[in-house]
C-alpha cells in the first residue's frame, strides 16, 4: 500500500532551483553601476554644485586705486600697486614716504602682491580699533623667521580665503610694529584688491606713533 505523499522522504530540490538564486545574484550584479561610476558621478554633481553656488555668490570686497599717504602722523591710509610679483616697495611709516631703490635704506613695510613684511618685530593683537588700542605685552612680539619672501610671521596671514568667492579677504587685525627708533607704529590691511576687483591694490592703514603706555615694556 501507498503511503502518503507527505510520509514520503523529501526529493532534493531540481538543479534549476538550487541555481536560480545565484543567477539572480549574478544579474542584480551586473545590473547595478560600478561604484567607481557612482563616485565619479557623486564627485561630478558637487563640483557642478560648488561652481553654481561660486557663481551666485557676489564678489564684494573693497578696492582702492594706489594712492600715497600723507607724513602727518597720526592714522592715515596708503594703497600699492602690487600687481608686480618680482618688485617689492618699501615704505617709511614714521615718514609717511615710499622709498625707491637703490635708495632703500631705513624702510620699515615692503610689500609684494599679497606679501608684507617688517624689518623687526611685530605683533598680532587681533580686531582692535586704531583710534583706540590696547596695551601690547612685549611678549605678543615675534621676530622676523628667515622667510621674508613669505611675509612677515606675525602678517603672513592677514587674509582668510573665501571658497566661494575665490578672494583674499582682510582678518581685519591689527599688527604693532616695533621700529628701528624705538617706537611703534600699528597697521591693518584692508583690502587686496584694485577696482574690478582685481587683485595688486594692496591697502593699508597705520598709525604712528603709538603712545607709549600701549607698547610699555612689560
Amino acid at each position: 500500500m501507498v503511503g502518503n505523499a507527505s510520509s514520503l522522504p523529501r526529493m532534493p530540490l531540481a538543479l534549476e532551483e538550487v541555481i536560480v538564486p545565484e543567477a539572480s545574484e549574478a544579474a542584480a550584479s551586473r545590473a547595478r553601476p560600478p561604484r567607481v561610476l557612482v563616485g565619479v558621478l557623486v564627485a561630478f554633481i558637487g563640483a557642478m554644485v560648488y561652481l553654481l553656488a561660486s557663481s551666485l555668490v557676489p564678489r564684494d570686497v573693497p578696492t582702492f586705486l594706489p594712492s600715497l599717504a600723507a607724513a602727518g602722523g597720526g592714522v592715515d591710509t596708503v594703497t600699492f600697486d602690487a600687481r608686480d610679483p618680482d618688485r617689492w616697495q618699501y615704505y617709511s611709516l614714521s615718514r609717511g614716504a615710499t622709498l625707491t631703490p637703490p635708495d632703500t635704506s631705513g624702510w620699515e613695510l615692503a610689500v609684494r602682491r599679497y606679501h608684507v613684511v617688517v624689518p623687526g618685530a611685530a605683533a598680532d593683537v587681533g580686531m582692535v580699533e586704531l583710534a583706540s588700542m590696547p596695551a601690547v605685552p612685549d611678549s605678543a612680539f615675534v621676530l622676523p623667521d628667515g622667510r621674508g619672501d613669505a611675509g612677515h610671521p606675525a602678517l603672513r596671514r592677514w587674509y582668510r580665503y573665501g571658497m566661494l568667492t575665490h578672494l583674499l579677504e582682510s582678518k581685519e587685525h591689527v599688527y604693532v610694529v616695533r621700529l628701528a627708533d624705538g617706537s611703534h607704529a600699528a597697521l591693518q590691511v584692508l583690502s587686496y584688491y584694485c577696482p574690478g576687483p582685481i587683485p595688486g591694490c594692496l591697502t593699508i592703514r597705520f598709525r604712528h606713533p603709538l603712545p607709549g603706555a600701549i607698547t610699555a615694556r612689560r
